[in-house]
């Protein structure tokens, strides 16, 4: 439990937010992706910084945003829905794109009592976890979109598969060409999108770039090139390798 108040370039946080919310976008409607985004602000070896997660059916992942501050010692988290997600990057790209424009980024893990004010300019008070605030002032002032914790599993499933190591030997991954066309979305300093086998039959862990980790779930291959369950499926044996 805790609160951290950090200042960034409005840019940074944005490429995260915006990543979480891609990688949760679902073509079919009828495939519903996680509600949540988790901002998650820590200080491992490699230097402080918000870890910024998304999740949909087919893939998930997390978007490190370097703070370049000094580490305090603290850490704190908190939840977005996926709509207020995009709304937030959309507002943070329009904060400022010069280098040296910042904004400040508090989290606290607990309600933090604020002051605020309404549509008429009358101060009034309420309660919220994640604070962000430009020059302007606050831009940004939200309760934990996910108290209860109920999609915290997704985050730590994201973990676990990431830094797992793969099992001996290779073979070979089939994917949905619109999970792929996903990620070419996903914004980060390298080009490459490199994937590594997990030990579920059905999950690879996928790397873009420094900044960007994440995993995807593969397809039946076998199962595919018979038209899937039913057999009246798109697929056939001679879509894939053989």
């Amino acid at each position: 439990m805790g609160e951290i108040s950090v200042i960034i370039h409005p840019k940074t946080l944005a490429d995260g937010l915006a990543n979480a919310f891609t990688v949760g976008k679902e073509k079919v409607k009828a495939v519903k992706a996680c509600p949540h985004v988790f901002i998650a602000y820590d200080e491992p070896e490699s230097g402080p910084a918000f870890y910024v997660y998304g999740m949909g059916r087919y893939v998930a992942g997390r978007t490190v945003v370097p703070t370049g501050t000094e580490a305090t010692g603290a850490f704190a988290s908190v939840s977005v829905t996926r709509e207020n997600a995009d709304l937030l990057q959309s507002m943070l790209r329009k904060g400022g794109t010069k280098k040296t424009d910042s904004v400040s980024v508090t989290i606290s893990d607990e309600p933090k009592l604020i002051t605020s004010h309404d549509e008429m300019g009358q101060p009034i008070q309420k309660y919220v976890n994640l604070i962000i605030t430009g020059e302007n002032g606050n831009m940004a002032e939200l309760t934990d979109a996910d108290p209860e914790g109920s999609s915290e599993g997704c985050w730590d499933f994201v973990d676990e598969k990431i830094k797992e190591e793969p099992e001996p030997g290779a073979e070979r991954m089939a994917f949905v060409s619109e999970v792929i066309a996903r990620l070419k979305d996903i914004k980060a300093d390298g080009p490459v999108i490199d994937l590594k086998k997990t030990s579920h039959d059905r999950i690879t862990a996928v790397a873009i770039g420094s900044t960007f980790r994440g995993v995807m779930g593969n397809v039946g291959r076998e199962l595919y090139a018979e038209g899937g369950p039913w057999g009246d499926g798109p697929g056939k044996p001679e879509h894939l390798l053989t």
